[in-house]
């Protein structure tokens, strides 16, 4: 009778880690690692797990910044982890693409490989020697359409014209004698982040702006 009782546990203690331990074995061999705990949570899931598996075996060896839970997310959301990981290697330090993004653009059903391959546009703008009461102003700035819409065509002379504006409407707040505290004015104050995005509808990557 003691026996039996004893095996009672040492069966369930078996039936719960052998698929668990199967569960690891098989991400093994597409590469991808997985702790005994995070193992456990996903052995008994009637899901095919293949995708996940490639999709974090690329993240562990290129140490990329994304977490499992956001790979299984976009899996059970019925998108393909493993090309969204491959597209995002291309912009894994990109200040405005992200993992995140790209997924979006998977379940819209978009090819990302393809995404990835043309590259999503940038576009540059230079303003030279643009006269503001009394100085000068040089500014340079890299930006992107908003990536809910790629077909989005971009008119660089309307852009400069509103930033243009921007700037001289703003100027009655410069300090004309301190270039310096103009120049940081301009970048925390007039042509933020937050007048790109609302404002312009566009993606700022980068700006410099040089006063003298």
């Amino acid at each position: 009778m003691n026996t039996v009782i004893l095996l009672i546990p040492a069966l369930f203690l078996l039936m719960l880690f052998l698929p668990t331990i199967a569960f690891m074995l098989k991400a093994r061999r597409y590469g991808a690692k997985f702790t005994i705990y995070e193992a456990l949570l996903r052995a008994f899931r009637k899901i095919n797990y293949e995708k996940l598996f490639k999709a974090l075996a690329v993240v562990q060896n290129e140490g990329l910044d994304i977490k499992l839970t956001e790979l299984e997310t976009h899996l059970y959301a019925g998108g393909n982890p493993e090309m969204v990981v491959i597209a995002f290697l291309k912009y894994r330090n990109h200040p405005v693409v992200n993992f995140t993004i790209l997924t979006v653009f998977d379940l819209m059903g978009k090819n990302v490989l393809e995404i990835a391959e043309n590259g999503i546009p940038e576009y540059e703008l230079k303003i030279i020697g643009h006269k503001v009461g009394r100085v000068q102003v040089n500014y340079s700035v890299k930006f992107m359409a908003k990536l809910y819409d790629l077909e989005y065509k971009v008119q660089l002379d309307v852009i400069e014209n509103e930033i243009i504006q921007k700037l001289e409407q703003s100027s009655w707040q410069w300090d004309f004698q301190d270039k310096q505290r103009t120049k940081e004015f301009i970048l925390s104050n007039v042509l933020t982040k937050s007048y790109w995005d609302d404002i312009l509808c566009l993606n700022l990557i980068e700006q410099r702006v040089f006063v003298y």
